[in-house]
């Protein structure tokens, strides 16, 4: 599945960025060929058009197949025989995250569950639509998920922690520049009034010539 970048949302007070599912969701190989391994070789009409998943395996062979709700991005080959239909991007996938933390804040998820009913010689049951070849819908529902307050909180509090951090740091960094250089000047200033304060050296020799009585 691949998601796209569709806006920015706020849940609770935190900021988000929402993505949605685009059009390679359920493609077979229709538009995006490197998905055609979704339909068995060789491509016949069990193939679906881009927008429906074949799930025949899955149930014994029954055909059933996957859309989203309204046949909402779904060639109109199939859609075109039904009625009633309404597909709008809230039927889409969605799923909005917390860029600076990575953490989901919602997520929707919708799929419909269709029989794809063919006329069989002999099967009246199967021969009372219209069309030769119609996708039935049969129901569709929807996954929500929500992060709770709790999370939130949690959320808020890193955030706050990553843009404080640096701060922090940088004034440390100040704090300890400035105790150092007052370290390094008080300890030359110390050692000056040392030099100030040092008597000079006593020279013996110098005494003695200046206490010798004079020979005459």
């Amino acid at each position: 599945m691949t998601l796209t970048a569709n806006g920015t949302v706020s849940h609770m007070g935190l900021e988000g960025k929402q993505f949605i599912a685009n059009d390679s969701l359920f493609d077979n190989g229709h538009k995006y060929p490197e998905m055609a391994c979704y339909c068995d070789e060789p491509r016949d009409n069990n193939c679906p058009p881009a927008g429906a998943f074949n799930v025949s395996a899955c149930r014994f062979g029954a055909p059933a197949f996957v859309t989203r709700p309204h046949f909402l991005g779904l060639e109109p080959y199939y859609p075109n025989k039904i009625r009633g239909l309404n597909p709008t991007e809230n039927h889409n996938f969605k799923m909005a995250i917390e860029m600076n933390t990575g953490m989901p804040l919602s997520i929707s998820a919708q799929l419909q569950a269709n029989a794809l009913v063919r006329r069989i010689p002999g099967m009246s049951l199967n021969n009372q639509l219209p069309d030769p070849d119609t996708l039935v819908p049969m129901f569709w529902f929807r996954e929500e998920v929500l992060v709770n307050e709790e999370y939130v909180n949690f959320a808020k509090s890193a955030l706050s922690a990553k843009f404080d951090i640096p701060y922090a740091f940088y004034a440390s960094i100040v704090i300890g520049s400035t105790l150092l250089a007052v370290g390094l000047w008080s300890r030359k200033r110390s050692r000056c009034q040392i030099s100030k304060s040092k008597p000079r050296d006593f020279d013996p020799a110098v005494t003695q010539t200046f206490l010798k009585k004079d020979p005459r």
